[in-house]
């Protein structure tokens, strides 16, 4: 691939990250310490085109690549990890299978709410009883003669408290082993949010469970109808796993930032700490993690543009760089010292924010499961 970016995409990034250095991480110890993303974040994202980054001309938005995307969302989480995950969940794990699977009809009134910045969704798959075990799933959706009438419990849902429409993963009753991912608008009649989840880091994305009793949807609501997608299958979208790791990529680069800053600034025996070569050694660990991850990143993401995505490749990425994340973050603690130990600052936001890849979008053991699956296959 050509690692040099288009100038279209370079433009892009400039805009965006003026958008993001301005607007953005001014508030982002607010968004933490608040929790909660305010809705001119998102307006300020879909005016620099973020929020439409990957949703067609046709129906709001900018129409550009996967490489644009996770351009993109490196330069919100390094600004704002909330903003990020937030604005993120909504575009891809709700936006595109949508886009992907949903009816004319629903796309039409929905992906340009999205592209303006004026809808979050959310993808509600996990259970509590079952963390990564997809498999055997609690919540039902029963087909009766006008659709299906949908029950369960999901948990850990990104956005949940908020969310204006989400897509829910049930096993179909009377279809063993049939899957199906149902789109509801809220509020709708027989979903409730359940409390919402205090999380360690990235507090400005709200965490909730859903709650389904007796909820009715029409068969339209089915994402690509009888025949249409599993939670599974959705899941290993080549595209998902990006989500994560160019959030990754963003808090990895902001923790180098930050301890290129302080060391700089920082004197000890009458001399900046910049110029110790333990400190050298940190900062030199710290850009490799950042640079490869992001050179992983891109390479899954060109595959996808170039139409040989594959789940393999963005695993790899994510699994990377969502480790990365976390060790740029402590080492960066560790070049603060005694500093690192205030809470409210901003290290110990990134540590916490870091901290969020490691299990969303699938922890790093059920992404090494993954990737040694199809290498022993001879799949990759």
């Amino acid at each position: 691939m050509n690692f040099d970016l288009k100038e279209e995409q370079k433009e892009f990034q400039r805009n965006l990250r003026k958008v993001c250095e301005e607007l953005l991480r001014p508030k982002a110890r607010e968004v933490d310490r608040d929790g909660k993303v305010p809705e001119e974040n998102l307006l300020e994202l879909a005016k620099a085109g973020y929020m439409g980054l990957t949703i067609p001309p046709e129906l709001g938005g900018c129409g550009m690549d996967m490489v644009s995307f996770l351009v993109g969302t490196e330069e919100v989480a390094r600004c704002c990890p909330s903003t990020a995950l937030v604005a993120s969940t909504s575009l891809m794990r709700f936006g595109l299978p949508t886009m992907l699977y949903g009816s004319d009809g629903t796309k039409r009134r929905l992906i340009p709410l999205l592209a303006e910045g004026k809808l979050r969704g959310a993808w509600a798959h996990t259970e509590k009883e079952g963390g990564s075990d997809r498999q055997n799933l609690k919540t039902v959706a029963v087909p009766y003669e006008d659709g299906f009438s949908l029950s369960g419990q999901k948990h850990y849902v990104l956005n949940g408290p908020e969310a204006q429409a989400l897509l829910v993963v049930a096993a179909i009753g009377g279809q063993e082993g049939k899957k199906g991912v149902f789109l509801l608008e809220l509020p709708c009649s027989g979903v409730e949010c359940g409390p919402e989840i205090r999380t360690v880091g990235a507090r400005g994305a709200r965490v909730s469970s859903i709650y389904l009793k007796d909820c009715l949807v029409s068969r339209e609501r089915l994402l690509g109808g009888e025949e249409g997608p599993s939670g599974e299958e959705i899941e290993r979208l080549p595209q998902m796993p990006l989500v994560l790791a160019g959030y990754s990529i963003g808090v990895g680069q902001a923790a180098l930032e930050l301890a290129i800053s302080y060391a700089m600034g920082r004197t000890t025996f009458g001399r900046p700490i910049v110029t110790y070569q333990e400190v050298h050694f940190k900062i030199a660990d710290m850009f490799v993690n950042v640079d490869v991850a992001r050179q992983l990143a891109l390479r899954a993401a060109w595959l996808i543009d170039s139409g040989k995505g594959s789940h393999v490749e963005s695993s790899v990425a994510k699994l990377f760089a969502s480790e990365a994340a976390e060790s740029c973050a402590l080492l960066c603690a560790h070049i603060h010292g005694g500093a690192s130990l205030e809470e409210g600052s901003d290290v110990d936001r990134i540590l916490r924010d870091s901290r969020m890849a490691r299990v969303l979008g699938g922890t790093s053991e059920m992404h090494r499961m993954l990737i040694a699956e199809e290498v022993l296959a001879g799949r990759a």
